[in-house]
């Protein structure tokens, strides 16, 4: 929505010239193969930023998705990772985010839900689920 992609844009300028990210936030309709994709819990304080690659650091964050469940009685739920791209790069997935999607994939498999993996850039958002590297 709207709201969502202006929050990570938003994000991605504030902390350009370096990369940056964090975790989705969203629910599951297995029943429509739907992933309501809502909020973004951004950057923890210990991830590694830097103007061509971005690790995620978890200082802090599993007791924020553990609230946003608390919250939403269960609603709401960690479904998957972003991270954005430097400025002049497109949203397309390099080898290494490739092999982001493949563990967040496998993590996710363990409750039977896909993994999913939004990247920002200078051409939007884009939304990668499972191996559909190329086939957003």
């Amino acid at each position: 929505d709207d709201y969502f992609e202006k929050k990570m844009k938003e994000i991605r300028a504030k902390k350009l010239p370096v990369e940056t990210g964090g975790v989705l936030i969203g629910s599951y309709d297995m029943l429509r193969k739907i992933i309501y994709i809502v909020d973004t819990i951004p950057s923890p304080p210990d991830s590694d930023e830097r103007p061509t690659s971005y690790i995620r650091g978890c200082k802090g964050l599993e007791n924020k998705v553990d609230k946003i469940k608390e919250l939403t009685q269960g609603k709401l739920d960690y479904v998957g990772e972003w991270h954005s791209h430097p400025e002049g790069y497109s949203g397309e997935p390099s080898d290494y985010d490739a092999g982001l999607l493949a563990w967040v994939t496998n993590y996710m498999l363990l409750d039977g839900h896909p993994g999913i993996m939004a990247i920002c850039s200078d051409t939007g958002l884009d939304f990668y689920m499972g191996s559909t590297i190329g086939n957003k």
